[in-house]
């Protein structure tokens, strides 16, 4: 359940970074300094974040009800192996941009 707060705090976050980024007239059209990718990646990020919370919110709420089963753990491994499939890709995004900005 905190992996669930944290990433709808998360999200929360990122809606009020992108209404502060409008208000100081950052737009996803124009291309300004790439702030367009910024808005998309960051966009893509939080579809990721949303499969991810639906996934687990699931698996939470059979928890809560009792209602999972021993023989379900591998769902729940596979769960979990999608939300830390997610990290990587994030943190390899990063460093690649990052990177790739030195150059």
């Amino acid at each position: 359940m905190l992996t669930m707060v944290l990433g709808v705090l998360f999200l929360l976050g990122q809606v009020i970074g992108w209404q502060m980024m409008v208000r100081q007239g950052y737009f996803l059209v124009g291309n300004q300094k790439g702030v367009s990718y910024f808005y998309v990646l960051t966009f893509l990020h939080g579809l990721h974040l949303i499969a991810g919370l639906v996934v687990v919110g699931y698996w939470v709420g059979r928890a809560l009800l009792y209602k999972v089963r021993y023989e379900e753990g591998k769902r729940i491994r596979v769960a979990g192996l999608f939300w830390h499939a997610l990290d990587a890709l994030w943190v390899y995004l990063f460093v690649f941009l990052q990177v790739n900005q030195l150059f």
